[in-house]
């Protein structure tokens, strides 16, 4: 998704995605988990730079999100 300003510059940047794998229960059932994903969401500042923000993880066979990775930073362009 893209954002645009007044002047029709882009100042919004986000995308999500997630990975899926079947897993076999202790019931002999499938169903789908969550093997891994990724968001990420950008904003243009003031001074033109862009501020990221990122979440990533993957805990196939967990019961919570253990390996969610968080992380901010400052760039001088879009995420692509």
């Amino acid at each position: 998704m893209l954002g645009y300003d007044e002047q029709d510059q882009c100042c919004y940047y986000r995308h999500q995605y997630m990975l899926t794998h079947e897993v076999l229960d202790d019931e002999d059932n499938f169903y789908s988990e969550r093997a891994s994903f990724e968001r990420v969401q950008a904003w243009k500042l003031k001074g033109r730079e862009w501020l990221h923000y990122s979440e990533t993880g993957g805990a196939a066979g967990s019961c919570s999100d253990h390996g969610l990775k968080t992380n901010y930073e400052i760039t001088p362009c879009r995420p692509k």
